[in-house]
């Protein structure tokens, strides 16, 4: 009942008999795919964005030459996560909200639930390190250029 918004969080307390309705309604195996699938897709990109900056550190720890150009890859490929996932978190609340609703008193209807101030910031963080990223890889081929010049 928790992931419904608050709205309809009030309505299923207000009838008796709505929360046995929704109870069983989430008791449904496609109910269960399909929560199970929308934290999959909003956890994966968060899960490989860890593994990514993990793997970012890692080359980063190594010993020997271009050691930055064997990290930045990994680096932006988490910064693209971060992206997707920032992208993908109001999606999903609002997919999960819409496959539980036809369990309400209301019925099914359409959500669209985009809160920005857990999004945009998220958001912004993932373009200001996707851009550094690419900024360092710029700065990587300059090098590698001027050194085949010199």
């Amino acid at each position: 009942m928790s992931l419904l918004p608050e709205k309809e969080q009030a309505l299923l307390l207000n009838h008796p008999d709505a929360e046995t309705r929704f109870a069983t309604y989430v008791a449904r195996p496609s109910v269960h795919v399909g929560l199970a699938a929308l934290t999959l897709v909003d956890e994966g990109f968060l899960i490989f964005l860890f593994v990514a900056v993990g793997l970012t550190l890692r080359r980063l720890g190594e010993r020997g030459e271009h050691v930055l150009a064997r990290a930045l890859p990994w680096l932006k490929r988490g910064a693209f996560a971060a992206i997707l996932w920032a992208i993908a978190q109001p999606l999903t609340d609002s997919l999960r909200a819409m496959l539980l609703y036809p369990g309400t008193p209301s019925g099914a209807s359409w959500f669209i639930g985009i809160d920005l101030t857990v999004a945009g910031p998220a958001l912004l963080l993932a373009i200001a390190a996707y851009a550094t990223a690419w900024a360092l890889e710029a700065g990587v081929r300059a090098e590698r250029d001027l050194a085949d010049f010199v």
